[in-house]
């Protein structure tokens, strides 16, 4: 009776060491891993991208759609997982007059236009597990320079942009020569209402100095 109790106390004891060597990721959400790398806006805000990368090698963190970004102002909630392996990938999300620039690498997600403030802000990922933070002037708006963290070294740095989405594509956009946006459509009917003034204006100024009128024409 006694060696029979030892040797389930052992086996419990063996379970329990088992159990203690799982991977730490089993026990965790699968998307606590991604870690900001670049963080890119032009001066008016419309134009911005956010790459993360995979730390640690991890091939599970696709759980992108119960995890969100926020800045000061926002929250940007992942709409949808990420497939296949995420060990060490990047992923991208951007605006759409980002995805719009020639050059620019197809984003894994979109978010709106002036996600965060160019001027300065703090992004959060998970509420506390990355943050990068830029005051005043850290951020260049020149429309072709990033803030790029190197995740060895928790360091930043400033240098030309350089985006790369979850399939590995990579590029470099220049959104000091992006083209303006298209006025609005509510516009127009303003301005076919201008045109529709002046054609009467002339017509009757016409009236007013041909003798020879005789009815619209």
């Amino acid at each position: 009776m006694r060696c029979s109790a030892i040797q389930r106390f052992r086996r419990r004891a063996l379970l329990g060491v088992a159990l203690g060597l799982l991977p730490a990721s089993a026990a965790h959400a699968k998307n606590h891993l991604w870690r900001f790398t670049e963080v890119f806006s032009n001066a008016a805000g419309n134009i911005q991208f956010i790459e993360m990368q995979e730390c640690c090698g991890a091939d599970e963190e696709t759980e992108m759609s119960a995890t969100s970004i926020t800045s000061n102002t926002g929250t940007y909630n992942f709409p949808n997982n990420l497939s296949g392996p995420t060990g060490h990938r990047w992923l991208l999300a951007a605006t759409q007059g980002f995805a719009r620039l020639p050059g620019a690498p197809v984003p894994d997600y979109i978010m709106p236009d002036r996600f965060f403030n160019p001027a300065g802000d703090t992004l959060r990922y998970r509420g506390v597990t990355d943050m990068i933070q830029f005051a005043a002037g850290g951020l260049p708006t020149d429309g072709s320079d990033s803030l790029q963290r190197d995740l060895s070294t928790g360091t930043t740095t400033v240098g030309v942009n350089n985006p790369i989405n979850f399939a590995g594509q990579t590029g470099t956009i220049n959104a000091a020569t992006a083209v303006p946006a298209a006025a609005p459509l509510v516009l127009i009917p303003t301005a076919i209402a201008l045109l529709g003034i002046g054609a009467v204006y002339l017509r009757r100024r016409r009236v007013g100095h041909d003798t020879t009128y005789a009815g619209p024409s």
